[in-house]
């Protein structure tokens, strides 16, 4: 039986990452790399494998600044609304936790990880019909933004059944780190690094079904080597017609 506390996850962060000032969060994840942070969970079976989302709203502040108060309100209520029943969706979930702007959700599964791609895949394409919706309203628009990292810690039995020399290009014994904390870095990394929404990496991807790795290669805009086990995957993750209909304009909006 696993242990997350996330009241003490977010005193970690406080502790030793989040800052007012963009600049400065990204300069303390950089010293991070030479310090090892407290555990955010502890799993208690080896044989247990451990998934977790975050999700970061990125622009709230410019949101309330480019709108009035009635629909901002109603974005981020929608918004809200939307992540929180996303993360919820799957029967694996073992918990889940809001900070601020920062939601936190840990699974336990067997080590197949599509149901995380069908949970972001839902909550993207959700924010890019709200925007979409925003061009429809208004002559300027602040779209929301949204960061969402992906992780999985895996059972042991998993990684041994890996053959390393045919798959991966390096070695996976450090594919084990903490879930929740790689991807509440991952989604940073989409807010500091990339204008993508969507972080993972090779080893989530390797665990997945064929439709959701073509799923994530039709929404990549970077080169991504998927034997190099801990290389970081970034992407739009968005439902293919929806995505069809917004790029030719004629998205048809459910007024219910």
């Amino acid at each position: 039986m696993m242990k997350w506390e996330p009241e003490q996850t977010i005193s970690i962060l406080k502790e030793y990452v989040y800052s007012k000032n963009k600049l400065d969060e990204y300069r303390n994840r950089v010293a991070l790399s030479n310090i090892e942070l407290p555990p955010f969970y502890v799993k208690d079976d080896e044989e247990q494998s451990v998934s977790a989302i975050a999700v970061r709203i990125v622009n709230r502040k410019q949101i309330i600044k480019s709108y009035d108060k009635k629909t901002a309100d109603w974005l981020f209520a929608t918004l809200n609304n939307t992540i929180m029943a996303a993360l919820q969706k799957s029967d694996k979930i073992f918990g889940i936790h809001k900070h601020d702007d920062l939601y936190l959700a840990v699974y336990e599964d067997d080590g197949s990880l599509d149901y995380l791609i069908d949970i972001v895949n839902y909550i993207n394409t959700t924010v890019r019909i709200m925007n979409f919706n925003l061009y429809e309203d208004f002559t300027s628009v602040k779209e929301v933004k949204i960061g969402v990292g992906i992780a999985n810690d895996p059972k042991k039995s998993r990684i041994e059944e890996v053959d390393e020399d045919e798959y991966f290009t390096v070695p996976i014994e450090e594919v084990t780190k903490d879930c929740v904390a790689t991807a509440e870095y991952y989604a940073a990394e989409t807010v500091m690094f990339n204008n993508l929404p969507v972080c993972t990496d090779a080893w989530v991807y390797y665990n997945l079904s064929e439709e959701s790795q073509e799923l994530i290669r039709k929404n990549m805009r970077q080169y991504f080597n998927s034997r190099m086990v801990h290389q970081r995957l970034f992407t739009n993750l968005i439902d293919n017609d929806i995505k069809k209909q917004i790029d030719q304009g004629n998205l048809k909006i459910d007024d219910e």
